[in-house]
């Protein structure tokens, strides 16, 4: 049994090796959501990402005075004004063609059952992806799949 364990655990961290780690900073004031459910509708997007790209979101909560619009090699995510429509729009800031922050802004219009499928789509703008026509992709601009085509994980993987 201690043997196993220890593979499954020199097998965990080799695996961990090609992960990309990215911080996620969630500015709470204004919430139209309670706390709890967003911050677990964030975690299953994290989550989503984790399982489909081996990208690792780590997340925190943090207060207004130290919300960080352009924090390096960071997301911030917070709730925002949006047009007429949208639920989620992704800021991605880069330098010399190198991903350097983004944030994400959702509408506080989203309802609790959609805000996790926002994430997760704004999420994948983050990453380097685009909107997909294949209405099964989480690319979707209507938010209506939740897969990912292997292009779209080499994508990912290697941004």
């Amino acid at each position: 049994m201690k043997i196993l364990l220890a593979f499954l655990l020199l097998f965990c961290n080799m695996s961990y090796a090609a992960q990309r780690n990215i911080s996620i900073h969630y500015y709470s004031n204004g919430s139209p959501f309670d706390l709890g459910v967003f911050y677990e509708a964030l975690g299953r997007a994290a989550v989503y990402w984790y399982q489909n790209c081996v990208v690792v979101f780590s997340i925190s909560l943090i207060d207004e005075m130290n919300f960080p619009k352009e924090s390096p090699g960071a997301v911030s995510v917070s709730f925002g004004a949006l047009p007429a429509g949208k639920l989620g729009a992704t800021s991605n800031q880069t330098i010399l063609g190198k991903w350097r922050s983004s944030t994400v802004t959702i509408s506080p219009n989203a309802s609790s059952k959609t805000i996790e499928r926002v994430l997760a789509h704004e999420l994948g703008h983050v990453l380097g992806l685009e909107h997909t026509l294949d209405k099964r992709g989480i690319m979707s601009p209507d938010l209506s799949g939740n897969k990912l085509s292997q292009e779209e994980r080499n994508i990912c993987r290697n941004s």
